[in-house]
């Protein structure tokens, strides 16, 4: 069986760390990945930036012509479940007829508990409010539409941005750290958990012979307590460090970049 001295003793720190810095960098496979998805999610956050409030003020429109142009036509109530969730609604299913053509349609209406009775009960006669030259828009009169919330835009907007935001950070330290860092070879003393990965702890002599003692969080398999591998880090602050390599940057060949 191998000696694992034998395999640690092969460790090196490899030829295209040792050029002079800064570096030259680009991007690894994963990190045109990376950066294409940060693009899409900011595509994303605009897209639900510009179409939620159309949406609203689409909305607001039609509730206004329903208000100024809207007939009434008797309906009746098909049928009316009442959601798990909280807080809870009533699911009401209805039906109306216009100049001979039957319709149908739902509207949820909030109760405020879920032992409350339902405020319409199958076979209900209620009114339903129609817009005469669009009858499929309708609703149970005093039941419009309720209106997109503006959370409903910003949150998922935020997250967006958010992400890509964090995306792009990555992968400008580790091209940072890349170009200009200092490579050495760390070993591993101990894996615990991190906040959202497994984190390992890294011990490594600084050019002024102190010794360094930072940690890296893996989001798939950590190497092993006693384990040596190539970091490069950032000669000011050596708890800035990556894994090299990396799967968001690489250093660039002879004349690539």
């Amino acid at each position: 069986m191998k000696d694992p001295q034998t395999k640690t003793a092969e460790v090196r720190i490899p030829e295209a760390l040792q050029r002079s810095v800064p570096r030259e960098v680009v991007l690894a496979a994963g990190g045109i990945a990376a950066v294409a998805g940060a693009i899409l999610l900011v595509l994303g956050a605009l897209a639900v930036c510009i179409l939620g409030p159309l949406s609203i003020m689409r909305a607001r429109r039609v509730e206004a012509r329903m208000e100024a142009e809207g007939r009434t036509a008797a309906g009746v109530v098909l049928d009316v479940a009442r959601t798990r969730k909280s807080p809870p609604k009533d699911i009401v299913q209805y039906q109306f007829t216009v100049e001979g053509r039957t319709l149908l349609g739902s509207v949820a209406i909030p109760v405020q508990s879920r032992h409350d009775p339902p405020s319409l009960r199958s076979g209900a006669v209620v009114e339903v409010r129609y817009l005469p030259d669009a009858p499929a828009v309708h609703w149970i009169a005093g039941y419009p539409p309720a209106l997109m919330p503006w959370f409903a835009i910003v949150l998922p907007a935020g997250a967006m941005l958010a992400g890509a935001g964090l995306t792009a950070s990555s992968v400008l330290h580790q091209r940072r750290l890349l170009a200009e860092g200092r490579p050495t070879i760390a070993t591993v003393k101990s894996v615990g958990k991190g906040k959202n990965a497994k984190r390992a702890y890294l011990e490594f002599v600084l050019l002024s012979g102190a010794t360094a003692e930072p940690h890296l969080d893996f989001s798939h398999k950590p190497p092993q307590p006693g384990e040596r591998i190539v970091v490069v880090y950032d000669s000011e602050n050596p708890r800035s460090l990556m894994r090299y390599p990396s799967a968001l940057v690489r250093v660039a060949e002879p004349g690539e970049g």
